[in-house]
């Protein structure tokens, strides 16, 4: 005891002792023996994490090509962490607008659990309380809003309305510069203008523009 290999202790409940501060042997006294394992693991992962240290420290002189890996792999994480969010959140709003709650990995985010514990249970499924009327505005809403999506205009509507319009001022005749393959050009008191008369188009030419 002196060596404080064995302390004294006091019993507070049911499998519960405490260190007490008498140090006094006692035949009825209660006694622990305080061993704290093989210190090897915890000298190596010190040992890591100064090296991990360092070596995070020394990212600006690392290797092209290292940088280049840490780069791919940061941005497939990052990838694949909201990848799966967005996968948890769009099947737990399906299902919990039929009326069930379901959940991927229902614990990933708890911060109170360990790594293993986070990834376990793999999925949750409950029936969800009532809320009927706002489970069915939710569901109106998203409709509005894929309907609202599908209906606006997209950059690629855009480009083949401005092309079809360009092609048709071709056609038509209506275009004031030389890019129409059939204007040809003529000389007036002014500047060279570019005309297109429908006679000089050629019957194999016009056609690719209609």
């Amino acid at each position: 005891m002196s060596s404080n290999y064995i302390l004294r202790a006091e019993k507070m409940g049911k499998g519960t002792l405490n260190v007490s501060r008498d140090k006094e042997f006692a035949e009825d006294g209660y006694y622990a023996w305080l061993y704290e394992g093989d210190p090897s693991r915890t000298y190596m992962m010190t040992g890591v994490l100064i090296v991990a240290f360092l070596a995070c420290t020394c990212f600006p002189i690392w290797p092209q090509f290292l940088k280049v890996w840490i780069w791919y792999l940061s941005c497939t994480l990052l990838i694949v962490i909201f990848g799966l969010c967005l996968v948890r959140l769009t099947v737990f709003v399906i299902f919990w607008i039929v009326g069930y709650d379901f959940w991927i990995l229902p614990n990933l985010f708890d911060e109170s659990l360990g790594v293993a514990e986070s990834f376990s249970p793999l999925w949750s499924f409950c029936k969800s309380g009532e809320m009927l009327l706002f489970r069915l505005a939710v569901a109106g809403g998203i409709a509005s809003f894929f309907y609202w999506a599908a209906t606006q205009p997209t950059e690629f509507d855009g480009m083949i309305k401005a092309q079809r319009s360009f092609l048709d001022d071709l056609v038509s005749c209506r275009c004031p510069h030389a890019l129409s393959p059939c204007a040809v050009p003529m000389r007036t008191n002014g500047p060279v203008e570019f005309v297109c008369p429908l006679f000089v188009c050629p019957l194999f030419v016009c056609p690719l523009f209609v």
